[in-house]
């Protein structure tokens, strides 16, 4: 990352691909298919989030064939009932697979969205904490 004048590194990911200086918030990633570098200047920072997003549809479904096993299970004696307890299982996993929690971080002009697997909550919360900290410091240009 190519510093500007006078910047420091507060705060960045354990993979350092989202990163917070002393005057902006980058965002750097790279894969086989797909390479990405966003940088938003703190003093453009509009906006913070932290989102959890989920399939609940998958959740519905995975209820559904769990009553459908339980009354298959009771009222009809036969193998129905095991392959509605496997579908409700593979829904259910497939539900707790898709739940993902993004930390966002918008302007204007754009945005900044990271998936933040591993990071718990209270990482995530202290990470847009610093955020706001560091753009209060830099519109008060009482850079540490």
């Amino acid at each position: 990352m190519l510093d500007l004048p006078n910047e420091r590194r507060l705060l960045s990911s354990d993979d350092d691909r989202l990163v917070l200086t002393t005057h902006r918030v980058r965002f750097q990633a790279k894969s086989f298919a797909f390479s990405r570098v966003t940088s938003i200047m703190l003093g453009e920072v509009s906006a913070c989030e932290i989102a959890t997003t989920s399939k609940p549809w998958l959740l519905m479904w995975t209820l559904l064939f769990l009553v459908i096993g339980l009354y298959l299970a009771v009222y009809r004696n036969g193998t129905l009932w095991t392959i509605s307890f496997f579908v409700a299982f593979f829904c259910g996993l497939a539900y707790l697979g898709t739940r993902q929690q993004v930390i966002s971080v918008r302007s204007s002009g754009g945005s900044i969205n990271v998936p933040t697997q591993g990071m718990g909550m209270e990482k995530a919360t202290d990470f847009i904490d610093q955020v706001e900290l560091a753009k209060h410091r830099y519109l008060r240009n009482d850079r540490p």
